[in-house]
């Protein structure tokens, strides 16, 4: 059996690509200055957070200035300023403190479970040939009755929603087989992008979900590891790796991705012809595939006008301007001060009230935290449902994604 892991996953969206880089195993794709810096990063990250555990403490400026500036006499950064920049960015992220009272579960953990997705222990399991998916833990930790789940980005590239999903799914099945009863008193699993890369650190938070819940992406993961292993057939297919893929020999030539991407270029490859019409499911299946690879295209052009506005200023043509606009939204500092100032001033409290929102994820987050969670049915009944006219939409098909 071939162990997958999510990055594996990805690559199955084409299995021509899947077969040369796992069966076949005739090339190597090149090491990436970006995934260098990140692997880098992660080990950093690594370092630092199992020292502020084994010390107690939520912060030790001097250990992570000693210890980038040791790394940086040793050469082992690939970019001394780009480490300084990410590293910088998570000492000021939300998860830059480090959560000394609380329970540490794992902190860069290399976990391989079995094909019932049961751990597989010991020093050597990793490597296990009984491994049927790998996942690999940045970080967890209880926090009262939620276990949180964080995983560091160092990248440009968008972090996908299923990574994090798979892990909420099986790391507490790790947990539970390392430590039987670690886990009691846990009702919630909080998964969470800490995301270093652009101006400052960002968080972006996943659903929470109910531990007890957190494992049905497994039938799917089974699922997928299955066909994935009884394939016998390794057909090119355009998918989300497109972009930046080298694998030599594909039909889906990279190369005339890049083309279009640094030059403009207006050609189509021959099998993302533009659709006009669609009489089948296979003409269907390859408009799905035309979509997302435009998408994926618009996104890179996108980012090379960015830049190039960036050093140069606005662009206009065709009765359009592209352009850096400023974006300052405004918060509130303390909501409740304000409102008080607001009535205070005379402002009618019904005008306030209908100014104020609060959807169904701010109502489930504030009775969770307040202990009322049995409460919500009658909340609800408070409130309506609208009905619109179902969207259409492109969206991820959990690990079958292409």
């Amino acid at each position: 059996m071939l162990a997958l892991s999510f990055s594996r996953l990805k690559d199955a969206g084409c299995p021509f690509r899947f077969h040369t880089l796992y069966i076949q195993k005739s090339y190597k794709e090149p090491e990436t200055e970006p995934m260098k810096i990140g692997g880098e990063v992660a080990l950093f990250l690594q370092c630092y957070r199992t020292h502020c555990c084994r010390a107690g403490l939520e912060r030790d400026e001097s250990y992570f200035d000693h210890l980038y500036e040791s790394w940086e006499k040793e050469g082992k950064w690939t970019d001394v300023e780009k480490a300084y920049q990410l590293l910088s960015r998570f000492f000021t992220s939300d998860f830059g403190p480090f959560p000394c009272t609380s329970p540490i579960i794992m902190i860069e953990d290399k976990l391989a479970f079995d094909k019932d997705l049961n751990l597989i222990q010991g020093d050597d399991a990793w490597f296990s040939k009984q491994a049927a998916f790998r996942v690999i833990g940045d970080f967890a930790y209880c926090d009262g009755d939620t276990l949180r789940i964080i995983d560091d980005k160092t990248g440009y590239a968008d972090p996908d929603p299923l990574q994090l999903q798979i892990s909420a799914c099986l790391i507490p099945r790790a947990i539970r087989a390392r430590t039987p009863g670690l886990l009691d008193g846990v009702r919630f699993v909080a998964p969470t992008f800490n995301v270093l890369s652009g101006g400052h650190a960002k968080r972006i938070d996943l659903e929470i979900l109910d531990i007890a819940k957190s494992d049905e992406l497994a039938s799917k993961i089974l699922a997928r590891v299955d066909e994935v292993n009884n394939w016998n057939e390794y057909p090119a297919v355009a998918c989300d790796r497109c972009a930046h893929c080298t694998v030599p020999g594909c039909p889906i030539d990279a190369g005339v991705r890049k083309d279009l991407v640094s030059t403009g270029a207006t050609a189509q490859p021959p099998i993302l012809q533009i659709p006009t019409a669609i009489t089948n499911r296979e003409m269907a299946e390859k408009a799905v595939q035309f979509l997302v690879f435009a998408d994926r295209i618009s996104s890179e052009v996108r980012e090379i006008l960015t830049a190039y506005v960036e050093q140069n200023g606005p662009v206009a043509t065709i009765g359009k301007v592209a352009e850096l606009r400023a974006f300052n939204p405004w918060h509130p500092k303390d909501l409740k001060s304000l409102v008080n100032a607001l009535l205070a001033y005379g402002a009618k409290p019904e005008f306030l009230w209908e100014s104020l929102n609060l959807s169904e994820t701010d109502l489930e987050s504030i009775c969770r935290k307040s202990g009322i969670k049995n409460r919500l049915p009658l909340l609800f009944a408070m409130g309506e449902r609208k009905e619109y006219k179902p969207r259409f939409g492109i969206y991820k098909d959990k690990l079958t994604a292409s």
